[in-house]
């Protein structure tokens, strides 16, 4: 008896916090090629960058990855709208020890960009939204 009723409690805690989850975001992604600017707009919302980086491709494997995600939180943290650039000469400066060719082909990469629009009330950061687990009381446990 007493495990039914503490399995019928953990069910109604689970039920009650999923509830409570704030919704999925949904995530907008573009590729941003080189020299190009693109404006991110979420109108009433604010912009929330999630990754941000010139990734290696097959046919360019000798490619660096890089990461402009932190610059680019920065650019655009709590701003409705930002334009973003896809800068070559952060791909050239990541790109030094490779042949002049291999060089001019990494900087013909796109910056590809994922964000979301978040709402300004929710106290919407750039961070990544943390989910607190579920905690079951001590007593119930025993």
């Amino acid at each position: 008896m007493q495990t039914k009723l503490m399995i019928a409690f953990m069910v109604a805690f689970f039920l009650v916090h999923v509830d409570s989850l704030p919704a999925a975001r949904p995530r907008i992604v573009e590729s941003i090629f080189p020299d190009t600017t693109k404006k991110l707009t979420c109108s009433q919302k604010n912009v929330r960058i999630i990754n941000a980086k010139y990734s290696s491709q097959p046919q360019l494997s000798a490619c660096p990855d890089v990461d402009a995600t932190e610059k680019i939180k920065k650019l655009c943290a709590g701003k409705t709208s930002c334009q973003v650039r896809a800068d070559v000469s952060v791909v050239m400066g990541q790109a030094t020890r490779l042949s002049k060719q291999q060089r001019d082909s990494c900087v013909q990469r796109p910056l590809q960009l994922t964000y979301s629009c978040v709402s300004p009330k929710d106290g919407a950061t750039n961070e990544e939204p943390v989910v607190l687990q579920g905690v079951v009381p001590i007593e119930l446990l025993s």
